[in-house]
């Protein structure tokens, strides 16, 4: 063996184990990401499927959209402060603001109210155009 292997393994016993926590504390400070789930429901109870669900904060931007349940899920975020914006045509948007804890899941639900702005009467019309043809090669 080489001298700086002996000279290693000569170390009392309590400094031995202190030299081998210092290298480990990395892994003992890791942070645990946890998980922000919610269903989406209207005034009514109905649940919402296709609701856009975005995620911003501690430097994370993502988004989702609800399932046929209306429920959302995002994993693996890590701890922070966060606001979940829904958005839903017809719908009025709300935002709300989560703080999420090291390994903590939290569950996070919307009520979307109908919004008077976006609803309203289409009305289409058309009318008929003659157009006449003129062929420059006649058969």
């Amino acid at each position: 063996m080489s001298k700086s292997i002996h000279s290693f393994c000569k170390l009392p016993p309590l400094l031995l184990c202190a030299v081998l926590l210092l290298f480990n504390i990395p892994a003992l400070a890791e942070v645990k990401p946890g998980t922000i789930t919610g269903t989406i429901t209207t005034a009514d109870g109905q649940t919402v499927p296709g609701v856009t669900v975005s995620l911003k904060g501690n430097g994370i931007s993502a988004g989702t959209v609800t399932s046929e349940s209306g429920r959302f899920t995002f994993n693996k975020v890590k701890p922070g402060s966060y606001t979940i914006k829904v958005t839903f045509v017809g719908l009025a948007s709300e935002e709300k603001a989560v703080e999420l804890a090291d390994g903590q899941r939290v569950t996070v639900n919307f009520m979307l109210r109908e919004n008077a702005n976006q609803i309203g009467e289409v009305l289409i019309s058309g009318r008929k155009q003659k157009y006449k043809i003129d062929d420059p090669h006649p058969a």
